[in-house]
């Protein structure tokens, strides 16, 4: 084989939205990955059993195979390191999954929501236990972008990610689930609930390197991630991952403020859109901006409902008077449509 080189970018630090910081470590790759029976061939004893980890579209210019094997576990095993913290971090009880719970508390005697979530794995059928739990094992936006360097490079595939799972429930046996008086509470871990989490991280939906390098180079190393967690949110197909990361650098390049609400604000809008034909897209953005101006302006009323409970059911605090906090939030959401509405504007779309 002829000998090639393997060339390391500089590290990259990057500010992590729960505060930390994590180092980028990316390689380039230039040339075709090689296949597996190479790696079969070429890898020591020890890595070839693990080349089930390896990721078939890795590329790399290594004439070292091994390299190449080691590469990929290690970002499998970084990936399965950073779910386990996750997975064990306390996590509220949701107000729903309490209500939840109430009829399956009856219904086994138990003693207490302690002594039942220590057991819920074993009592509940698989069904249930999605519905019980389902809101504890959702990922938020912050989790999701907590593994965006990971994927700047490298993709899992659904194999590694079915074996990701399995591995996980094996290692990570119980979570912490902080309740409403204050005290913890131990759940016990089933499969179905890793692999909810597993799902909804959407880890396979990341965009391509070129993409991906685009949103880092706009943005702050604070909002990078945010913006890699966005772009793999259901809806956006790899055009829209292009166009996405191209509207950003666009609006960078205007010098005005991104947020991580702006981005958020964008990203949504964006994954709705069934086509990113210019005329379509600017339409539907005047159609938000109108039904934002809207809300906010009836936020603002104040109105009486006949019902305390449909008051609640339009998250209404107070009987005829203004709730000010929805009220700012409402205003803030259409100030940012606005925004993205005079974005658009002047946007050269560009198909890919």
């Amino acid at each position: 084989m002829s000998s090639r080189t393997l060339t390391p970018r500089t590290t990259r630090k990057v500010e992590t939205p729960s505060g930390s910081s994590r180092f980028l470590e990316p390689w380039l790759y230039r040339e075709p990955p090689l296949a597996a029976s190479q790696i079969e061939r070429f890898a020591s004893p020890d890595l070839r059993r693990r080349k089930r980890q390896v990721e078939p579209g890795l590329h790399f210019t290594d004439g070292a195979a091994n390299t190449v094997v080691t590469i990929a576990v290690r970002m499998y095993d970084s990936l399965k390191s950073r779910i386990a913290e996750l997975l064990r971090r306390p996590r509220a009880m949701k107000p729903q999954t309490e209500r939840q719970l109430t009829p399956f508390l009856a219904e086994h005697s138990s003693s207490g929501v302690p002594a039942f979530l220590l057991c819920a794995a074993d009592v509940l059928e698989e069904f249930e236990l999605d519905v019980v739990f389902g809101p504890l094992f959702t990922p938020t936006l912050e989790e999701r972008a907590e593994l965006a360097d990971l994927l700047f490079h490298w993709t899992p595939t659904s194999e590694q990610l079915e074996q990701l799972v399995k591995e996980l429930s094996t290692e990570v046996p119980h979570a912490t689930v902080n309740l409403p008086d204050g005290s913890e509470a131990k759940l016990s871990l089933h499969e179905v609930m890793v692999d909810r989490f597993v799902r909804l991280l959407r880890l396979d939906a990341g965009p391509d390197p070129a993409t991906a390098a685009a949103l880092r180079d706009a943005l702050p190393s604070e909002l990078w991630p945010v913006a890699m967690a966005l772009a793999c949110e259901r809806g956006m197909t790899v055009h829209h991952q292009h166009w996405f990361a191209a509207f950003v650098n666009h609006i960078v390049s205007h010098r005005r403020d991104v947020t991580r609400e702006l981005l958020q604000t964008i990203a949504e809008f964006i994954a709705g859109q069934k086509t990113l034909d210019r005329a379509a897209v600017l339409a539907s953005a005047e159609a938000l901006a109108k039904a934002t101006r809207a809300t906010a302006a009836y936020a603002g009323s104040g109105h009486a409902y006949w019902s305390p409970d449909v008051a609640q059911h339009h998250h209404y605090r107070g009987e005829g008077k203004v709730d000010q906090q929805r009220l700012d939030e409402q205003q803030a959401e259409a100030s940012r449509v606005a925004a993205l509405l005079e974005e658009l504007k002047s946007f050269e779309f560009t198909t890919r």
